[in-house]
């Protein structure tokens, strides 16, 4: 059962390892061949429940982990030595906790359920458990989507072009609003907001590609607070 806080779960795995000696030893056996001191255990939902929310728990933290992992698709990461080998760090780290902690214990979760059949639970009950754990795996991927995808690298050397020359490109209208306003100051502020405002916008998008972050902050994530705190 579980103990304590969040951190101190401890699975039990008797009805895990019932469920893999079935399938490895009577797959070919059918319900007629059972003995009766065969017969299957009542379903403890005390026990059951306790190692979902140790699978859940897990599966929460290990998610936190991948999300929060830093961005691996910076120029650096391409164009230097340096970047793209912590690109490949960045990456193998990734993939190790997505394939091996998050979407294990998706699988330990559909074996549970495994092993509330096999102690009687009825098909029509097991189904929709399966349903709401394919709705989990779906929105782990598109979690998994929105923190791999970046915009093509041709359209952010544009952005961050245009966002450099273009004000100086206005400089004649800026001087122009000097001349009309009478006051060098005002044209020189109108000046500096605009190229303010292109490369706080291009900052945005660049920020936004990537929303989960680990610790506090006004335009993303916090996946520590979400998925380990308030989960």
């Amino acid at each position: 059962g579980k103990k304590g806080g969040r951190r101190t779960c401890v699975e039990n795995t008797t009805d895990l390892k019932i469920v893999q000696g079935k399938e490895e030893g009577d797959d070919g056996e059918s319900e007629e061949d059972s003995t009766p001191s065969q017969k299957k255990q009542p379903i403890d939902w005390l026990n059951h429940a306790d190692n979902l929310l140790c699978q859940l728990i897990h599966l929460s933290d290990s998610l936190s982990q991948y999300l929060a992992l830093p961005t691996a698709s910076r120029t650096h990461h391409r164009a230097t030595k340096f970047g793209e080998k912590e690109a490949k760090t960045i990456v193998f780290t990734g993939r190790k906790i997505f394939a091996l902690n998050t979407a294990g214990r998706i699988f330990m979760i559909s074996q549970l359920t495994e092993a509330l059949k096999y102690r009687g639970l009825p098909g029509n009950e097991a189904s929709r458990i399966r349903q709401w754990e394919q709705y989990l795996s779906v929105s782990m991927e598109n979690m998994r989507l929105i923190k791999e995808y970046r915009t093509p690298q041709s359209l952010r050397l544009f952005g961050r072009v245009f966002t450099l020359f273009l004000p100086p490109l206005y400089a004649t209208s800026f001087a122009q609003i000097a001349i009309d306003t009478e006051s060098i100051v005002f044209g020189c502020i109108i000046g500096a907001v605009t190229s303010l405002a292109l490369t706080s916008l291009f900052e945005a998008v660049r920020q936004l590609e990537d929303p989960f972050a680990r610790g506090f902050t006004f335009d993303g994530i916090d996946v520590t607070e979400e998925l380990q705190v308030l989960a």
